[in-house]
């Protein structure tokens, strides 16, 4: 079998631990800021804390009803203690506060921007304003705290609707959802980005990979443009469901439905996570109102996993053939730069992993031993495969412990942060090295989910590969199957 090898990384983190059993992807717990009476949701990350969207009263003096006299909403800002308590939510600005729905929100990086989602007529009566193409809209204010001199984004139409708007955290795009005819169902999600100073004038429409004859919206996109959404078209447990997607190439890749329990039969929407999705906040009307939710991430859903793809160090070598030799006199010398000698016109060699070789071919006088002419001299160049690394064999038996590691991992440019592993049997394990016991035969696969920071722009991301194993119950199955795999990679 072909030898394979890597580049060592620095790792940081040496010491392995294993999660067991059948462990949720994510816990939950409701935020203790949520009401049984109230409705909350839509979080967004802000400051030190929390802006979320509620129908709970305002203040005592600003305190709008809708026809149904439940209390329009408002946007809210609350933050924790250094205790780790939430603090009763306030009223995040009465300059943002009409007598209509207000919010969903999204704010710059560096807070001094708010875009906003509201009607588009707020001014006068109520009555005079209630009417179908009182649309809603998105606009944005500058300022902190105060938040001034409010304005309606051009995006804006009196014949459909225009919403949750969220911002990429470079700035330079922004996301939202639409209700235009020529989308392709109820909502759709778009995207318009900033030019240096304004904003493109044509909303771009996510595509069919995204957008569906259902429902799609409220949109997040992380540090690594990788999207999440609520849909009620793509299927799922039931209601609104939040599904994950990112780019590949120019084209979106077919969206991942969040496991349970994130997702439920209820609607589940609105979610804000740290880069990696370690955690984060969501909302869901699952307990009669909505409420606002914490997960924490107890094992990396796998999303998009690629298969492993092997680093090839092994090639054969022969000469072009158009210089005729008298084999009887002359033959074929192969020198590599570590020494190693090779006789014949065609030889197989294994470079000891990757770098930079050079090649030699001389022909050599038998009689004397001596160089006759020199026939090829030549660089070779070997790097590894872009990708995260599963060092661990094809073949085990159960019972018995097998040995993997990600140190031959190879992401030029990317600082990894942590190794996050899942056996395809119900366990996991964290740590760059781990050893893992199979007890039942089968097929398995073995996904390694690696959380890494670019070290030119610090964006953090996730990145997984997956390599297949087979656990035999003797070892005479296991050596069969080894056999078979040898003559498959030796085939020609």
């Amino acid at each position: 079998m072909y030898k394979r090898t890597g580049i060592s990384l620095l790792i940081y983190i040496l010491v392995q631990s294993f999660i067991l059993g059948q462990a949720e992807t994510y816990t939950i717990k409701k935020t203790s800021f949520s009401s049984d009476r109230y409705n909350e949701f839509c979080p967004v990350y802000y400051k030190e804390g929390l802006v979320f969207i509620s129908n709970r009263n305002a203040s005592s003096f600003f305190n709008y009803s809708n026809t149904g006299n439940n209390g329009v909403f408002n946007m809210f800002y609350t933050r924790k203690t250094t205790e780790g308590e939430w603090l009763s939510p306030e009223l995040l600005s009465k300059n943002l506060m009409t007598r209509y729905n207000d919010g969903p929100v999204s704010f710059s990086q560096g807070n001094d921007t708010i875009y906003y989602s509201r009607n588009l007529h707020v001014e006068g009566k109520l009555r005079n304003n209630a009417n179908l193409r009182n649309k809603l809209g998105i606009f944005y204010a500058t300022g902190d705290d105060d938040w001034e001199n409010t304005r309606e984004m051009r995006i804006n139409n009196e014949w459909y609707n225009t919403t949750t708007p969220y911002l990429s955290p470079d700035g330079k795009r922004l996301y939202f959802a639409s209700d235009d005819p020529e989308g392709y169902g109820g909502m759709d999600l778009y995207y318009i980005d900033w030019k240096g100073n304004y904003w493109s004038g044509d909303p771009v429409n996510l595509g069919p990979a995204i957008n569906t004859k259902g429902n799609e919206a409220y949109p997040f996109i992380n540090e690594s443009g990788e999207l999440l959404f609520a849909s009620d078209g793509h299927g799922g447990l039931g209601g609104k469901d939040i599904f994950f997607s990112r780019m590949s190439g120019n084209e979106w890749l077919k969206p991942v439905h969040i496991d349970a329990p994130i997702n439920s039969v209820d609607n589940d929407f609105g979610i804000v996570t740290d880069p990696l999705m370690n955690e984060g906040y969501f909302s869901s009307d699952r307990d009669g109102t909505v409420d606002i939710y914490h997960f924490n991430t107890m094992v990396p859903q796998i999303f998009y996993s690629n298969i492993q793809k092997e680093n090839q160090y092994c090639f054969i070598f022969s000469d072009s053939g158009s210089v005729v030799i008298d084999r009887n006199k002359l033959e074929y010398r192969w020198n590599f730069k570590n020494g190693d000698t090779f006789i014949g016109s065609e030889v197989e060699y294994c470079f000891p992993g990757p770098g930079d070789f050079s090649i030699k071919l001389d022909i050599i006088d038998i009689a004397t031993g001596r160089i006759f002419c020199n026939k090829l001299r030549s660089n070779i160049s070997l790097r590894d495969i872009e990708q995260p690394y599963i060092n661990c064999p094809y073949a085990s038996i159960k019972g018995e412990s097998v040995e993997c590691d990600g140190l031959r991992s190879y992401l030029p440019g990317y600082e990894i942060l942590e190794f996050k592993w899942n056996f395809g049997d119900g366990t996991w394990a964290d740590g760059p090295a781990v050893t893992h016991t199979y007890t039942k035969s089968g097929s398995y696969e073995i996904n390694l989910t690696l959380g890494v920071k670019s070290i030119s722009s610090d964006d953090i991301m996730r990145t997984g590969v997956s390599k297949n194993i087979e656990i035999f119950d003797d070892s005479r199955s296991k050596l069969e199957f080894e056999e078979k795999q040898n003559e498959i990679i030796s085939e020609p």
